[in-house]
């Protein structure tokens, strides 16, 4: 659970000392180490967290919409990682079930499909996009244009079990792959 929470907060390294000390005040950690770097202080805090903590970040973290898809993903996952509520399905049970899927029979609708995908995993990636809006070539395909493209318009390209390895269900929590249709 804990490298997940710390995975959700490490991309604050990447923010200013000011905002990093707002956030920090925003999810009730105490800056362990205010005199260091960026990257010093955000790691010195993640380390210094008890486990109560985790989970209480991981909540916060979780629940808001300002942080990034990636953020609220692997909050998500620390909470959810050993949710007894939800049964245990392992990795070989994923790939087999995929294996008996076809790509196409998960959806009938492409843009509710790509909407639920969303809401459940971290498809889009905010660089592609500003390329794209910036009249740019992107360096690379966001995974929802790789899903648009390969299972959308060309399911035979991928198989259920490619999709799911690229997503990530093989390995994600139970009460995520659980929700995944």
């Amino acid at each position: 659970m804990r490298e997940h929470v710390i995975s959700a907060i490490a991309s604050f390294s990447s923010a200013t000392h000011q905002e990093i000390t707002q956030m920090f005040e925003k999810y009730g950690l105490a800056d362990a180490a205010p005199a260091g770097s960026r990257r010093e202080r955000v790691r010195a805090t993640t380390e210094a967290l008890s486990d109560a903590d985790c989970i209480r970040v991981a909540r916060i973290i979780a629940d808001d919409k300002t942080l990034s898809t990636e953020q609220r993903f692997a909050a998500q996952e620390a909470l959810w990682v050993d949710d007894p509520n939800y049964p245990r399905i392992d990795r070989r049970a994923r790939r087999e079930l995929a294996q008996d899927l076809l790509t196409n029979s998960l959806h009938s609708d492409g843009a509710a499909f790509i909407a639920l995908l969303s809401e459940l995993w971290p498809i889009n990636d905010d660089l592609y996009a500003l390329e794209m809006l910036m009249g740019r070539a992107p360096g690379r395909a966001s995974l929802r244009a790789q899903i648009e493209q390969h299972v959308l318009r060309n399911p035979e390209d991928w198989s259920t079990e490619d999709l799911w390895e690229r997503l990530g269900a093989l390995d994600a929590s139970d009460r995520r792959f659980i929700s995944f249709p």
